[in-house]
């Protein structure tokens, strides 16, 4: 059985790197995840590189944010699949 995702990404120009990174360090977490999750994901890339060269984001951060994104991804395939 294969589910087929029909999905679109396109970088929102609005969402500025250092304005992601800004929001989670200061907590925004959800907020910072779902823009990344709706996103193109060369944006969750520039995102961590920029963040962990700039020493703004931990290791700890980046970790957080990829397994996120995953859980993120793990929720959408389960509600198609019980659509």
């Amino acid at each position: 059985m294969t589910a087929q995702l029909n999905y679109t990404a396109t970088i929102d120009p609005d969402a500025l790197v250092s304005e992601l990174i800004e929001s989670w360090v200061n907590g925004n977490h959800s907020t910072v995840i779902h823009q990344l999750a709706t996103d193109h994901p060369a944006l969750v890339a520039l995102m961590i590189v920029q963040g962990a060269q700039d020493r703004t984001l931990t290791i700890s951060d980046c970790n957080m944010i990829a397994n996120r994104l995953s859980d993120h991804r793990v929720e959408l395939c389960r509600s198609l699949w019980a659509d």
